[in-house]
């Protein structure tokens, strides 16, 4: 998979489709990660009837060979079966549920809806993805004018699933607060839930805003690309031999790549992020 054109003279960075299709599934992982470990400290609460500890023991190894699998995906930019992994979970907390008894079942049922309600701004962002990439927009190859209005809607499609996903990630504990409470869960049992979630969550919260910021840096910026260049129409052409822009003016030449070098940079950046992301979940440990 190829990113943008390149700068001039050409510079070769990581393709921003995996960073991108990465940063799908990734967000996923964190979130999951971090509800994960508020199920289990939520299910270690107290001693259980033998029946509840059995199934809460099944859910803890689906979750934990799911939540491997996930972070393996991260490496090759696979969000299909990262988005598989999270519906494996979610499969298997309902399943534990249906065989719990009391409100230790109507906890673990919770827990699978709040999976449930992350996982759909995930699938959001991922479909947003594939659309810029199925329609080659940050190739910025446009032939026809009329391109650049639908080039800026996948754009903008793209930077509101980005918000979408941004906010569910910021939200994962009002999240969980609200739909435990609407399954009549104790405050007891709410709070000790949170409280392992607060352990996950200390460790990625600054990494987790930097992909998305960098997210809505990419977005904005391939916005002001296809401005500049429907505004200075004929004043450039694709070159499918070099593979990129060639300008006539070196004035206009500077300035587009000026803002492919922020796309750029902002997918490095999201690049080093993921990486430091993926390092500190292998780390996480549920205590």
């Amino acid at each position: 998979m190829q990113g943008p054109p390149p700068l001039h003279p050409p510079v070769q960075r990581r393709g921003l489709w995996i960073v991108l299709s990465v940063g799908a599934t990734l967000a996923l992982v964190v979130v999951i990660a971090v509800v994960v470990i508020g199920a289990q400290a939520m299910g270690r609460a107290r001693e259980r009837a033998m029946a509840n500890r059995a199934a809460r023991s099944e859910a803890e190894r689906t979750v934990t060979e799911q939540r491997e699998k996930m972070v393996d995906s991260l490496k090759t930019g696979d969000a299909a079966a990262g988005m598989e992994a999270v519906g494996q979970m979610r499969g298997q907390l309902e399943r534990s549920a249906s065989t719990m008894k009391g409100e230790d079942a109507a906890a673990m049922k919770a827990m699978a809806e709040v999976l449930r309600k992350i996982e759909v701004p995930g699938k959001g962002y991922a479909a947003a993805i594939a659309r810029i990439k199925d329609e080659e927009v940050l190739q910025f190859r446009v032939t026809e004018k009329a391109t650049f209005g639908k080039h800026r809607e996948i754009v903008r499609e793209f930077l509101a699933r980005n918000d979408d996903l941004a906010a569910a990630v910021e939200n994962t504990e009002k999240i969980t607060r609200e739909t435990m409470k609407q399954a009549g869960i104790s405050q007891a049992k709410i709070d000790a839930t949170v409280a392992g979630m607060a352990r996950g969550e200390a460790l990625t919260h600054r990494l987790k805003a930097k992909i998305r910021a960098a997210d809505k840096t990419i977005g904005e910026s391939a916005l002001g690309v296809l401005d500049q260049l429907e505004e200075n129409w004929g004043k450039w052409h694709y070159d499918e031999t070099a593979g990129h822009l060639v300008f006539k003016d070196n004035e206009l030449l500077a300035a587009h790549n000026l803002l492919v070098g922020k796309i750029q940079d902002a997918g490095e950046l999201q690049s080093k992020a993921q990486e430091k992301l993926v390092e500190v979940l292998r780390e996480v440990k549920v205590k």
